[in-house]
């Protein structure tokens, strides 16, 4: 499996309703989205150490409020006017990681 069809299998496909909504102010919601979100990534080709990280970059993106903060300082678009934008947003972090992370294991 392609990292990139396990990131979204496991972002939107095992995330339930209560993780989405919770992951931001409990670190428990967090990590277990955190978690169930790893397991297509072991059908992937990948060393345990490049899951290990794609997991922990997850988690902190997930459980911080670095992409709002992204779209403020950076972007300098506001939140509540995008519907979309932080999602894209957040995807598109998700998605950079894998690659930098797919890279690191072919060097």
């Amino acid at each position: 499996m392609h990292p990139f069809l396990a990131h979204l299998i496991g972002d939107f496909i095992l995330q339930n309703e209560w993780m989405a909504t919770n992951k931001k102010q409990s670190s428990i919601a967090c990590l277990v989205h955190a978690l169930l979100y790893l397991i297509p990534f072991l059908l992937c080709d990948l060393q345990w150490w490049q899951i290990a990280l794609i997991g922990m970059q997850h988690f902190v993106q997930d459980r911080s409020g670095f992409v709002l903060w992204w779209m403020r300082v950076w972007k300098r678009a506001h939140p509540e006017n995008w519907k979309e934008l932080p999602l894209y947003v957040d995807q598109a972090f998700h998605l950079v990681w894998i690659q930098i992370v797919i890279w690191l294991g072919a060097v």
